[in-house]
């Protein structure tokens, strides 16, 4: 089984399905902090229906290059699924979690991204929402991501492009 997405070539949701848990584990075992970071590009679909399908496919990649640029090599990014990525970041908690995310909102909100045609550029924004970790989780991994989403949601209704946690 592959472990990587083909289009992006990071790691994929069962590779990231598959390594949380252990990741978690070891975090509280060790009694060290643990941040998650779902991040979704903001109206990407209409990217899509504008552009096409390979301009999609191109801002994908350019977002995950830009993200990888901008984590540590003990950080997991995985596609999360369509337009989402996750980030595992190990030894990190919310307050450093949300410095790294802000990070990556700048630098993505920036610089235009070039798309499939070579001649097209775009504007592209992105929300993220960032849970920690708590000793609960071992015992209940997808509340963990279903808080990081639930942060992410509150990014998006709460007017795209900006970082939320359980503390903003």
């Amino acid at each position: 089984m592959s472990i990587k997405d083909p289009l992006t070539n990071c790691y994929n949701r069962r590779y990231f399905d598959a390594h949380l848990r252990n990741i978690v584990k070891d975090s509280v075992e060790k009694d060290r902090r643990l941040s998650l970071m779902i991040l979704d590009i903001d109206y990407f679909k209409m990217v899509n229906d504008n552009f096409g399908h390979s301009a999609g496919d191109e801002l994908l990649k350019q977002i995950q290059r830009r993200i990888s640029e901008n984590i540590r090599v003990t950080d997991l990014l995985a596609r999360f699924g369509g337009e989402e990525f996750v980030v595992v970041m190990p030894d990190t908690d919310t307050s450093d979690a949300y410095t790294i995310a802000e990070r990556i909102r700048k630098i993505i909100a920036k610089k235009p991204f070039i798309l499939a045609d070579k001649n097209t550029t775009h504007d592209v924004t992105v929300s993220i929402g960032i849970a920690e970790m708590q000793e609960s989780d071992l015992d209940n991994i997808k509340e963990f991501i279903v808080r990081a989403d639930k942060y992410l949601y509150k990014a998006k209704d709460s007017g795209r492009n900006r970082v939320v946690t359980g503390y903003s």
